[in-house]
């Protein structure tokens, strides 16, 4: 019995032995903060107390939270001994109401070893609802999304209702109606926003009616700014003629959005690099490369452009694609196209024409297409050899007008090549024959009318006829009989003995 409590007090000893050897590694903190409530956003003092209860010293002492870094002036604090460190920060408006974490770091017995201790800001009002807003990104291009989660908090001590919330820039409508929130309780409402095409600030207003006032109280959010991010670069591609010596491409590059570009590359569908070095676009800054192929075969070209923005953002676009086929001497092309009226249109309104094709050359052309301005596509043959190819055709024509022809045809490299050729599509005169007025009825009724019509006519215009003869007659004589009148009397008056003889007698 006696061995046995010897061997438990002496298991007793060692571990008693071994935790003063170990040490204790606790350090106990506390903060406070000075004053402990505030209205609005202003000036606290931080109080964080140390006290280490190790048995090792307590060495590199550093404080630090929401961006305050303690100004340490007693770095080691050895076992048993305490110590209060102090500071001054400025509380903003969202940080009320919040736990504010602070971080306590030293080194113990040669270990970096740390620990946390909080605190909250209460408000002084009686009550007071906020709101507090983040947003899932607060830079964005035109049409991708920002996530903003709105937090609505009742940190007074009564009631509050006839809450809303609206945020202008964001959206017109308001975000939430006629809510209520008993004192500590909270309440979330999220907003996918749509980026557009300039930047926005975003800035919650609440409203709301506390229990008991009849006044509308008004509570501003701070502002957050959302930036449209335009990171565009245009591109203006220019594809040279087809020579013996290849195909030159001239590339514009213009920075012409809202973020400088760096790490700029150029690489052609292959992954060939058009720039020797990367290079960087400021805003409305300018670059000019050139890229040369010489195909020995049909190529479809086209230009992938990369860079970095000005947030790290990854920027990708790619030019539309050129076809670039093999050279082909054009003096090997020797085609002539005409196009002749074989019969002109008839009653029917078919015309028959006959197309000529001359191939002058050696070369053997492909995929040979004729076509009309308004009909499409008449006739179609795979190949055109050397020498001529006549084409009769039956087209039909609706209205007079000219008719406008195309001829396609592709060489061997793919490269096609259009001939036009007009001719004028006449209808032939046509005889207007007069209309037979069917018998009996209307139309006896109608040949009657004209008939009366016709005679009486006649009748009126012969009797004018007769009387405008005889009043000329009697116009004639009156005229003639006013003459000899006129001569008498003149007579009379130049003759004295006649005067006399005319003179009554006494």
């Amino acid at each position: 019995m006696r061995k046995a409590i010897r061997g438990i007090a002496g298991v007793v000893v060692a571990l008693a032995t071994l935790l003063v050897g170990v040490g204790s590694f606790a350090a106990i903190i506390q903060v406070t903060i000075n004053p402990p409530s505030l209205s609005e956003e202003g000036p606290v003092d931080v109080s964080v107390s140390v006290n280490n209860d190790s048995t090792f010293p307590m060495e590199h002492i550093s404080i630090s939270g929401h961006g305050l870094t303690f100004a340490i002036d007693k770095p080691t604090l050895e076992p048993g001994e305490s110590h209060t460190y102090q500071q001054r920060m400025v509380v903003s408006r969202d940080m009320i109401g919040e736990t504010l974490t602070f971080t306590v770091t030293w080194t113990e017995n040669g270990e970096t070893k740390s620990s946390e201790a909080t605190a909250v800001i209460t408000m002084s009002d009686i009550a007071l609802i906020t709101v507090k807003r983040t947003a899932s990104k607060t830079n964005a291009k035109p049409g991708e999304t920002i996530t903003l989660n709105y937090t609505i908090r009742n940190l007074g001590t009564v009631g509050a209702s006839e809450i809303s919330l609206k945020d202008k820039a964001i959206t017109r409508q308001p975000l939430i109606e006629g809510l209520r929130l008993e004192p500590g309780q909270t309440h979330e409402i999220e907003y996918v926003y749509t980026m557009g095409n300039a930047t926005v600030i975003s800035e919650p207003v609440l409203k709301y009616m506390l229990d008991g006032s009849e006044t509308e109280s008004t509570y501003t959010g701070d502002q957050l700014t959302l930036g449209m991010v335009n990171a565009a670069i245009d591109v203006v591609v220019e594809q040279g003629i087809s020579t013996p010596d290849g195909v030159t491409f001239t590339l514009t590059l213009t920075n012409d959005g809202n973020q400088k570009i760096k790490n700029i590359n150029v690489k052609d569908q292959d992954g060939n690099k058009l720039n020797e070095e990367s290079f960087t676009l400021a805003i409305g800054e300018q670059k000019v490369l050139t890229y040369k192929i010489v195909p020995q075969e049909t190529v479809n070209v086209y230009f992938r452009i990369t860079g970095t923005t000005a947030n790290g953002s990854e920027y990708s676009d790619r030019t539309k694609t050129y076809t670039v086929r093999e050279y082909v001497d054009p003096a090997l092309v020797k085609v002539e196209f005409t196009a002749d009226v074989k019969s002109p249109v008839n009653s029917e309104g078919s015309m028959d024409i006959l197309f000529k094709l001359n191939n002058n050359g050696t070369m053997v052309f492909s995929n040979i297409v004729l076509s009309e301005e308004l009909m499409g596509e008449i006739y179609k043959t795979p190949q055109l050899d050397p020498g001529v190819m006549e084409i009769p055709v039956t087209v039909f024509v609706e209205e007079e007008r000219m008719l406008n022809f195309t001829l396609n045809f592709d060489d061997k490299a793919g490269n096609t090549y259009t001939y036009t050729a007009s001719l004028s599509a006449q209808k032939p005169f046509e005889r207007l024959e007069p209309t037979p007025t069917p018998d009996g009825g209307i139309g006896e009724i109608g040949k009657t009318i004209n008939t009366t019509l016709t005679n009486t006519l006649s009748t009126i215009f012969t009797v004018l006829v007769v009387l405008t003869c005889i009043s000329a007659v009697v116009l004639i004589c009156l005229v003639m009989m006013e003459k000899k009148n006129r001569k008498k009397a003149r007579n009379r008056h130049s003759n004295p003995t006649n005067r006399q003889k005319r003179m009554p007698l006494d």
